[in-house]
């Protein structure tokens, strides 16, 4: 049996690192690194989203909070390439 204790147990579930992943963008692929959100600033960008918000509006906020490198800014780029990120964004939170 492990040598952790609880706390430790607490720390490694409440720690954040840095995710490594990629994404695609007409055939290239690039790297990124981004942080995971938690349930709660999950919650807290729905609420602050206006019930009329579009999907890409999410898609620009969890980009602009979430993405650490490359550092780009959501509203700079268009809409098929803030897709492709935020879909290589989704994939290194899934894996």
């Amino acid at each position: 049996m492990s040598e952790n204790t609880f706390d430790d147990a607490a720390r490694a579930l409440e720690s954040r690192d840095v995710l490594a992943g990629s994404f695609e963008l007409r055939g290239e692929i690039y790297p990124l690194e981004l942080r995971e959100p938690t349930l709660g600033e999950l919650d807290e960008i729905e609420h602050e989203l206006s019930d009329d918000a579009e999907e890409i509006d999410l898609y620009r906020e969890l980009v602009d909070r979430y993405l650490e490198t490359p550092d780009v800014a959501a509203d700079d780029m268009g809409v098929g390439k803030l897709e492709a990120l935020f879909t290589g964004m989704r994939e290194a939170w899934e894996n």
